[in-house]
């Protein structure tokens, strides 16, 4: 079976050294908060270009804190796109806040300031730049239609590790950068695990204390806080594998170039569109169908071993939980109907590359 994404024979490559750093954190006999974890946060800052990174147990604990650091609470408006992981609205639930959901732009899946600045209003505290699928999405624009407003931005950077605009990576372009390494993204830990950027000290000391029951000090709580730490294993491994992350995104964009280079051109597929390579680390690489029978295309390619999946099937605003009714997004509604994600990850052999292609070719 050709998986959509295959983190295990990316864990065969780093095994050895993994393992090596695993026992040496064993032995260490501190697990939590120790020397792996700050001397990722730094390594990962100085990659990113933040000034400061903080750990934290996963990419959804970020949202959440990075929610609260910015004093976002109950009668707020946080501005996101109606089509992102589940954990970018359940977010700003659990901070209290309303959730205004802004369509995407039908060509990069993104929000842009185009379908934002209908959305914001005096109550506006947040916006929440998703990099759907790996593309970084144009915050340039965007902070231009806030400029004078007091209203921050922060970036979901879950598939867009490595991804840049205008030379500098996602993390570094909105006031907090919020990471998850669940298994299969980009960089990627054996776990959860997740991260925030910033540059803005006041952010950063309160983001840390957030992360550990609001302590200024052990046993003196201050603000009120939550547990969510970056492991020392965690952060060990994510030592490891960040060394390679541009390796990794490299041979993504290299199997995407050969998706480009031979998926037919046609009406009826409609490949992923961005203004240059390095805007992209192609975390999925997302097709949109017209006129083709989604579920009869799914269920054909199982057949032949190739697993395709949605990414996302369902708008946020659709989800029970996360519903509005006061709202109709034609572009979120076309593309969740429409829209599949071919196999891509670094280890995907060229003639697994070429049998998907091959198959996709018979609807074009």
């Amino acid at each position: 079976m050709i998986l959509n994404a295959n983190p295990n024979l990316e864990n065969r490559f780093f095994s050895k050294e993994v393992k090596k750093k695993i026992s040496k954190v064993i032995n260490s006999g501190r697990y939590i908060l120790g020397n792996e974890v700050k001397n990722f946060e730094k390594k990962f800052s100085n990659f990113i270009g933040s000034k400061y990174a903080v750990g934290v147990n996963s990419g959804t604990d970020a949202l959440i804190i990075a929610l609260k650091t910015l004093g976002v609470s109950k009668g707020d408006e946080v501005i996101i796109p109606s089509i992102s992981a589940s954990a970018t609205a359940i977010a700003v639930k659990n901070v209290g806040a309303n959730i205004v959901y802004a369509d995407l732009d039908l060509e990069s899946y993104n929000v842009s300031a185009r379908t934002i600045k209908p959305k914001i209003s005096k109550k506006t505290k947040a916006i929440i730049v998703v990099h759907l699928h790996g593309l970084t999405a144009d915050i340039t624009s965007i902070k231009k239609i806030i400029r004078n407003k007091n209203i921050k931005i922060i970036e979901d950077c879950a598939q867009s590790h490595g991804s840049k605009l205008n030379n500098k990576y996602t993390g570094n372009l909105g006031d907090i950068g919020c990471f998850s390494f669940y298994p299969t993204k980009n960089l990627n830990c054996i776990g959860d695990g997740g991260a925030i950027t910033t540059s803005n000290k006041k952010f950063y000391n309160l983001a840390q204390r957030i992360r550990e029951y609001g302590w200024a000090n052990r046993d003196d709580s201050k603000i009120v806080g939550i547990n969510s730490r970056l492991d020392e294993i965690q952060a060990a491994i994510l030592t490891i594998k960040l060394k390679r992350l541009c390796f990794l995104n490299n041979k993504r964009r290299k199997i995407a170039k050969k998706y480009f280079a031979n998926i037919t051109k046609s009406k009826k597929i409609i490949l992923p569109k961005f203004k240059k390579i390095d805007n992209h680390v192609f975390h999925h690489f997302v097709v949109r169908l017209e006129n083709i029978n989604r579920s009869k295309l799914i269920k054909s390619f199982l057949k032949k071993g190739i697993q395709i999946l949605i990414h996302y099937k369902k708008p946020l605003f659709e989800q029970k939980a996360l519903k509005s009714n006061k709202i109709k997004l034609s572009n979120a509604s076309k593309i969740a109907k429409n829209i599949i994600s071919l196999p891509i990850y670094p280890n995907l052999k060229n003639q697994d590359v070429k049998k998907i292609y091959r198959e996709l070719n018979k609807y074009a």
